[in-house]
């Protein structure tokens, strides 16, 4: 979001942010609650990626491949390993 201009904003559709992470090399802060991720660029959201998690445990940022990792919580299937690409949103698991 543009500092500059306190008026512009956006409101993310969650009940509350556990945690960010933020990614210089790709300009983007990422926001994260129980289930959902969000980039947020100086431009406002670039992406918003929902998963089935319960949960999500961030483990390390790699900024140099604009990554982050982490395990999610996934019903029925346990503790999954998985990264989130911070210029897409993308997760891979």
């Amino acid at each position: 979001m543009n500092v500059e201009q306190p008026a512009v904003f956006a409101c993310l559709d969650s009940k509350f942010v556990m945690g960010m992470h933020i990614v210089p090399s790709a300009g983007v802060v990422v926001l994260f609650d129980y289930s959902d991720f969000w980039g947020i660029g100086a431009d406002g959201i670039l992406w918003h990626t929902e998963t089935d998690a319960d949960g999500i445990n961030i483990g390390r940022n790699q900024n140099g491949i604009n990554l982050i990792s982490g395990s999610l919580d996934i019903p029925g299937k346990g503790s999954t390993a998985f990264s989130v690409d911070a210029l897409s949103g993308e997760i891979k698991l």
